[in-house]
């Protein structure tokens, strides 16, 4: 018994090993003043160089993707537009560029093997993922920009089979200098895989705008950096550092964005905490269901104006919504903190950019905090240990690969765990369970389970009608509870299973489709 217990908690933790794994987010940049935001961006990949794509109801990796490219600028391989709309004569205080995307490799094929299908590399990645052409309004000439990496997989031994990345750039001086503010704002030579990649493809940019109005009302503005995979668990992450005003309707606004949300793919939420209780109220938009929130949309308060404008941004996620704060139920006027939570169950993404605005009183004054990292799982095959700069630098651990254990999959533990805490923030700690004897246990391997019988006559069946369904089940017999595993996939590589099995579950045959783990 012993050892199905043991097995049971480490399926748990393979099971969630995507979830939580990337950079963890930490304070950027933090504004008190009487203002607003403006959130723009497009994506770069597209069916077509040129015009939109609106077709909702596909699959992103059974397209075939290519740059889009909206320039006519022969120096260009890849670009497109947004357009801004601010009040005039703002003075900009803060200027953001981000662009992220999936680049496993300059371009890929898909090849069938047998029933299942192989990507492979067509062409290899290109270097300088952090350098891209930025135009303003009414400009004919390209800015270079070198920007930061805030993170990059090639580096690590995460996400392997997407291997995204994530660049930044400040480029308040740009627009501080520009003698026009609104209008369209081109991005150019942004690195994505074209073709085929497993998962889908996904890229693009977005550009975020602080600008001061002294006719508007006292806001708190933060913003952050880092590079989050979301799947299976829960990410919470906390804003504070501010005091909504003492009277009044309290407006508040959030903004994020993401890649590899499909549309076709629900279960997706994003939920912000109820003002002075213990609960979650789950959002949505006109474009956003509540169980489809990340659906491959661009919707930021009317600055919708792009080229392509595609319904349909293939992966690339980017919003700007107000808080429903009807009654202050959310952000009360007591409110010094609040929390979002971002949870999905078929739809793995990636979180890139977060940032929060708020009004604020008019007589707080804040007290600028010197840590404010956002409590997230990294690596599951990396230590992580901060430096006195506040970046993150990971040490390679070979012999283990956890990752956060769900609290309903300890309990009655057989075997001693260790804790081990891997990042602190100054209001919450996340801790990961590793089995003390990992380093003893054979290899794992991941079965993409159809169903489970204990007489055999049933497996006979249920093989038959995988075999009309056109897939060929193998079984596996646990000798430890004399139970048959009916599987159509096994490997080594967890991410592969789940490629597959986040494909089949909208297939009504699947309804009991399981991933098990089994050591041999």
């Amino acid at each position: 018994m012993k050892k199905i217990g043991l097995l049971f908690i480490l399926f748990c933790i393979t099971q969630t090993s995507f979830a939580q794994e990337g950079k963890a987010f930490k304070t950027s940049k933090q504004f008190y003043l009487k203002g607003s935001s403006a959130l723009i961006g497009n994506t770069v990949l597209g069916v077509s160089s040129k015009k939109a794509f609106n077709n909702l109801n596909v699959y992103n990796d059974a397209l075939n993707l290519r740059y889009t490219d909206v320039d006519r600028d022969q120096n260009t391989f890849s670009s497109s537009q947004a357009e801004l709309q601010i009040p005039e004569n703002k003075k900009i205080k803060y200027a953001a560029l981000y662009w992220s995307a999936i680049y496993k490799y300059n371009k890929g094929v898909k090849k069938a093997k047998g029933k299942y299908l192989v990507y492979k590399e067509a062409e290899k990645s290109l270097p300088d993922i952090n350098k891209i052409y930025f135009k303003t309004p009414n400009t004919s000439d390209y800015k270079p920009i070198d920007g930061t990496v805030i993170f990059d997989s090639k580096s690590t031994e995460l996400f392997e089979d997407t291997q995204p990345y994530l660049c930044f750039a400040d480029v308040t001086s740009l627009l501080q200098n520009s003698t026009t503010i609104n209008g369209d704002y081109t991005v150019a030579n942004i690195k994505a895989t074209q073709g085929f990649v497993s998962g889908g493809s996904a890229g693009g940019w977005l550009l975020y705008i602080i600008y001061e109005d002294e006719d508007d009302t006292k806001k708190y503005f933060t913003t952050y950096d880092g590079f989050l995979g979301v799947d299976n668990t829960e990410v919470i992450i906390d804003f504070s550092d501010f005091k909504a005003n003492e009277t009044g309707l309290v407006n508040t606004s959030l903004l994020l964005a993401t890649l590899e949300g499909d549309y076709k793919f629900k279960t997706d939420v994003c939920a912000i905490k109820e003002a002075e209780k213990d609960r979650y109220i789950t959002l949505s938009t006109e474009t956003r269901d509540k169980n489809n929130f990340f659906n491959s949309t661009i919707s930021n308060f009317g600055q919708d104006k792009r080229n392509p404008s595609s319904l349909n941004t293939l992966g690339l996620d980017i919003l700007k919504m107000p808080i429903p704060n009807k009654n202050n139920t959310i952000i009360n006027n007591n409110s010094t903190n609040t929390s979002i939570k971002l949870s999905t169950k078929k739809d793995g993404f990636y979180l890139f950019f977060v940032a929060f605005e708020t009004e604020i009183s008019e007589a707080f004054v804040p007290k600028l905090r010197q840590e404010n990292a956002i409590t997230s799982n990294i690596d599951s095959k990396k230590e992580v240990i901060k430096n006195n700069n506040d970046s993150i630098i990971t040490k390679q651990d070979l012999t283990l690969k956890p990752s956060i254990i769900r609290k309903d999959s300890i309990q009655n533990q057989p075997n001693p765990v260790i804790t081990k805490q891997i990042i602190t923030s100054t209001k919450q700690t996340t801790n990961i369970t590793i089995p003390s004897n990992q380093s003893k246990l054979p290899i794992a391997h991941y079965y993409l389970v159809t169903n489970v019988f204990s007489v055999p006559e049933n497996v006979t069946k249920w093989e038959t009608t995988l075999l009309n369904l056109g897939y060929n089940p193998r079984t596996y017999f646990n000798q430890e509870n004399s139970y048959y595993y009916v599987y159509i996939l096994k490997d080594t590589d967890l991410s592969i299973i789940n490629k597959e099995k986040q494909r089949l579950l909208d297939i009504k045959a699947f309804d009991t489709l399981n991933i098990k783990t089994f050591y041999n």
